[in-house]
């Protein structure tokens, strides 16, 4: 039977463990801690990541326990306001308009998904060594016990996309329409991804914020301005938002979708 063992009960393997196991796939969850992560740290959840939590049959569970947030703004060090968008153009029930709860919360949703899953298991304290394979198998080594774990809330929603794509590929192998090479195209498009789009944004978001003089920034920055237009023109701010939230910005997964 084809199976699957995920390092990392974090909300991306978690939810990897829940898509999977939805499609009848085995699957084997392995992490370093004693304990789920419950830090305070990634909280807001765009439609990339939404669409990827409703094919998880979670979405509904983290909009009842969350909020969706009003606007998001940027402002200068002091506190005075630059320029901001209005989320409450879109309804709360629209993918394009961003959840937020804590990722505690999150991973405990995820984790009870998955353990109610048959053939789903997560075994915590199982710290992984090592890995290897050969022609006919595949397996990791296991180090027991262990209260070591690295804690991961950075580019979550960009990991949430990732594991859409990986989910689709895997499936794709389960189901018998694809072979092992779609996880090399998967690597490679995600990585891709990553480098002609995700970093790239991210990057300039952190200069925009630390690098240049705050009132250069503010006078010439072409996001701001777009962000200016879109606070004068509802059309514009719809446009926008739909764009930021679009999964085509992290269609890794859409490739395989005719697929599975």
């Amino acid at each position: 039977m084809f199976g699957v063992i995920i390092v990392g009960a974090g909300p991306c393997g978690l939810l990897l463990a829940v898509l999977l196991s939805k499609q009848g796939v085995q699957v084997q969850v392995l992490e370093a801690s004693t304990e789920l992560d419950d830090q305070p740290r990634a909280c807001h959840y765009s439609a990339p990541a939404k669409f990827e939590l409703e094919r998880a049959g979670v979405l509904d569970s983290i909009s009842a326990e969350g909020f969706f947030p009003r606007s998001v703004c940027w402002r200068k060090n002091h506190g005075s306001h630059i320029v901001g968008l209005n989320h409450e153009i879109e309804p709360e029930s629209s993918v394009h308009r961003m959840v937020a709860l804590e990722l505690g919360r999150v991973v405990q949703i995820l984790y009870n998904a998955a353990t109610e899953q048959e053939g789903t298991e997560v075994l915590m304290g199982h710290r992984v060594t090592a890995v290897g394979q050969d022609d006919l198998s595949a397996w990791v080594e296991v180090a027991l016990p262990s209260g070591q774990s690295d804690h991961g809330g950075l580019g979550l929603t960009g990991g949430i996309a990732d594991v859409g794509a990986l989910y689709d590929a895997l499936a794709g192998i389960h189901k018998g329409v694809a072979d092992e090479q779609i996880l090399t195209e998967y690597s490679e498009a995600r990585s891709a991804k990553y480098r002609g789009y995700v970093d790239p944004l991210s990057t300039a978001n952190f200069r925009r914020l630390w690098e240049k003089d705050p009132e250069t920034t503010v006078a010439g920055d072409g996001f701001f301005q777009m962000v200016r237009e879109a606070q004068a023109d509802p059309d514009v701010a719809k446009k926008m938002l739909e764009v930021r939230s679009s999964h085509d910005s992290f269609a890794y997964w859409s490739k395989w979708a005719d697929l599975v």
